[in-house]
């Protein structure tokens, strides 16, 4: 080993270099820490604001988890609400299916309805229709009674009478039918040369050969005198008819 001589002091080599050593560790230490404690000071800051933002995340995290799970309470709620009116929905679907049913029955019914209404309605026009036919039938048959009651009469003795009698025969046979008039007027147009034959006509105390004479000078008077006869007769014969026919109608209507 080698040996330094001085001032009464022996140093070895291995001594100075590791004296040297440490002083450069001391050295590069200082030298270290002066230039790496800005950044250690800088990573605790950072470090710092990390944990300070770390802690605002974590309550936001929580807060975040207590939202989640009002909203996860509400979200059930809300299934159950949805479930709740989904069966509701359906129950009404159910419920208008069944209306509507309903209303298809009750406009089925109403058609029928309407239906028997309208063949109510027609049966009720029939029937007016008949009721006026009736109604004017009986006024017609009220008539003809009253013209059977003149006719049932006995003939009038006199030419006054006869033309009142026949006037008023005429007024009753037009209302229970028009056509009868002019029968009526064929009677009427003979009653003076009836009445005058009748007046011409010779005395009880008269001879044969009067009465002869009296038919055959008197033969015009003598022929309106058929006329007359044979005229009354016809009418007659059709206001007879008129009243059979009207009293056929009437028991076709009521039948």
């Amino acid at each position: 080993m080698m040996k330094l001589r001085g001032t009464g002091k022996v140093f070895s080599i291995g001594v100075i270099v590791v004296i040297a050593i440490i002083a450069g560790l001391a050295v590069g230490y200082g030298l270290g820490y002066a230039h790496l404690q800005p950044q250690v000071n800088d990573l605790k800051a950072s470090l710092a604001k990390t944990e300070e933002s770390l802690a605002v995340t974590q309550a936001n995290l929580d807060k975040t988890q207590m939202l989640l799970l009002a909203t996860k309470t509400n979200l059930t709620k809300s299934e159950a609400e949805l479930k709740e009116a989904l069966q509701k929905l359906q129950s009404t679907m159910g419920e208008l299916s069944t209306t509507q049913a309903n209303l298809k029955s009750t406009k089925e019914e109403l058609s029928t309805t309407q239906a028997n209404l309208k063949f109510t309605s027609d049966q009720v026009k029939s029937l007016n229709g008949t009721l006026t036919q009736v109604k004017r039938i009986v006024s017609k048959l009220d008539n003809d009674r009253l013209l059977l009651i003149e006719l049932r009469k006995d003939l009038p003795e006199t030419r006054a009478e006869a033309k009142d009698y026949w006037s008023n025969v005429k007024r009753l046979a037009v209302k229970s039918d028009p056509a009868l008039g002019p029968s009526v007027d064929k009677i009427i147009v003979q009653i003076d040369a009836y009445f005058d034959w009748i007046e011409a006509m010779p005395g009880g105390d008269a001879t044969s050969e009067e009465i002869l004479i009296w038919l055959i000078d008197e033969y015009f008077y003598v022929y309106a005198a058929y006329r007359y006869s044979d005229a009354i007769e016809a009418f007659q014969k059709e206001a007879l008819l008129v009243v059979v026919t009207h009293i056929d109608i009437a028991v076709e209507l009521i039948s």
